[in-house]
């Protein structure tokens, strides 16, 4: 899946951007437009999934994610430019991109009292 959508990617010209350009972006914004655009009613309100799969932590490199939310394959609907311009995507792909890994409860230490 991964390969077909930098693939779409590529195909449609989306400039490719690494983590640390997303991250340059306005995470907290793009938590905003995550709530505000109805992503959570599929992905959750941290991208961890539900209806959806999940796509955070960790998500797509901007470019797939991209391409993927303008043109999606399955039941997801499209977000054109006229819905979702190219900043708040790039808003909301940082914010993706800032939500920590969870914590694997066995590596959780606990302090004796």
């Amino acid at each position: 899946m991964k390969r077909f959508l930098t693939a779409a990617a590529a195909a449609t010209g989306f400039v490719v951007l690494t983590a640390s350009a997303a991250l340059a972006q306005d995470a907290q914004r793009g938590n905003e437009l995550f709530q505000e655009n109805g992503c959570w009613t599929c992905h959750a309100t941290e991208g961890q999934g539900g209806r959806g799969p999940n796509i955070a932590p960790g998500p797509l490199p901007y470019a797939a994610f991209a391409a993927y939310v303008r043109m999606p394959a399955l039941e997801m609907p499209p977000y054109s430019l006229v819905l979702l311009s190219d900043a708040d995507l790039l808003d909301i792909h940082a914010y993706l991109v800032s939500i920590p890994e969870l914590m694997d409860p066995d590596d959780t230490i606990l302090a004796d009292h």
